[in-house]
C-alpha cells in the first residue's frame, strides 16, 4: 500500500488551533505572546486557502529561526518578528517580495545580509534595539523605503548607497556611534523627520541644509557646538538641541 502523506495545510492549521481560533477569512494570523520557540517546518505551506491573509504577528516569542517554507508566504504585507531570539537575520523571509512592513526590533543580530534587497517592496523597517554594527551597501536598493528605525544599535557608518532611498521620509538613528554622514545622504530630499540623539561625536556638515523638506530634527545629547552654526538656518523647523 502506498504511504499516505499528511496534508501540510491541515497539519499547520491543527498546529495553529492549539494557539488560536483559526479563521481562514481573516487577514491576520495573531501569534504574539505565545512563548513559541519553533514553527512547524510546513508553516509556509499552511495558508493556501487563506485568501485574505496579509499580516502575521509573531512578536514576543522565543524564536531563533524560521523554516525555509516561510519563503512561500509571498502574499504577506506585514510581518512582526520583534522581541524574539534571532541572532542571525532569517534568510527565508528575503524572498517575500510583497512585504511592505517589517518589525524586527529587539533581536540580538550583528548584521543584515547582503540579500536584504530581496525585500523589494519594503516601505517600513524597524530594526532598533538590536546589536547591529553595520548596514550593507545592498540596503540602498530598497528604493520604496519611507520609514527607517535603526536606533539603539552600534552602527559606526552609513553605506554610501543610502542616498538611493529617494522616498525616505523618516529616519531614526538614536544611540549609535556614527560621527558623520556619507555625502549621498544629502540626496534624501524627501526627508521630513530625523532623530539623531546620543551619537556622541556626531559632526553635521553644512550639506545638511540641502534637506529642504525637513520638518523636525532631534539632535539631543550630541555635541552642541558642532550643530549650532549649521542648523541655525532652519528657522521654521523644530529642532531639539538641548545640551545635557
Amino acid at each position: 500500500m502506498a504511504k499516505v502523506f499528511d496534508d501540510p495545510e491541515e497539519k499547520v492549521i491543527n498546529w495553529l488551533n492549539s494557539y488560536i481560533v483559526c479563521d481562514k477569512n481573516k487577514n491576520i494570523i495573531q501569534l504574539s505572546h505565545k512563548r513559541i520557540s519553533e514553527l512547524p517546518k510546513e508553516f509556509g505551506f499552511g495558508f493556501y486557502s487563506f485568501v485574505n491573509l496579509k499580516m502575521i504577528y509573531l512578536s514576543y516569542n522565543n524564536l531563533e529561526e524560521i523554516p525555509q517554507s516561510f519563503s512561500n508566504l509571498t502574499m504577506i504585507r506585514d510581518l512582526y518578528l520583534d522581541q524574539n531570539k534571532f541572532t542571525v537575520f532569517p534568510e527565508p523571509i528575503l524572498g517575500l517580495t510583497s512585504l511592505e512592513f517589517l518589525y524586527f526590533s529587539k533581536n540580538p543580530i550583528e548584521s543584515l545580509p547582503d540579500g536584504i534587497d530581496g525585500l523589494s517592496s519594503l516601505k517600513t523597517f524597524y530594526c532598533n534595539n538590536c546589536d547591529l554594527e553595520s548596514i550593507p551597501e545592498s540596503f540602498g536598493n530598497l528604493i520604496e523605503m519611507k520609514y527607517l528605525n535603526f536606533s539603539k544599535n552600534r552602527i559606526k557608518n552609513l553605506p554610501e548607497s543610502i542616498g538611493n532611498l529617494s522616498l525616505l521620509q523618516n529616519f531614526y538613528f538614536d544611540k549609535n556611534e556614527i560621527t558623520t554622514f556619507p555625502e549621498s545622504f544629502f540626496n534624501l530630499l524627501s526627508l521630513k523627520q530625523i532623530s539623531l540623539q546620543s551619537n556622541k561625536n556626531l559632526i553635521i556638515p553644512e550639506s545638511f541644509t540641502q534637506l529642504e523638506s525637513l520638518e523636525y530634527i532631534d539632535c539631543d545629547k550630541n555635541t552642541y557646538d558642532t550643530l549650532c552654526e549649521v542648523l541655525e538656518d532652519y528657522q521654521e523647523v523644530f529642532i531639539n538641541l538641548v545640551e545635557k
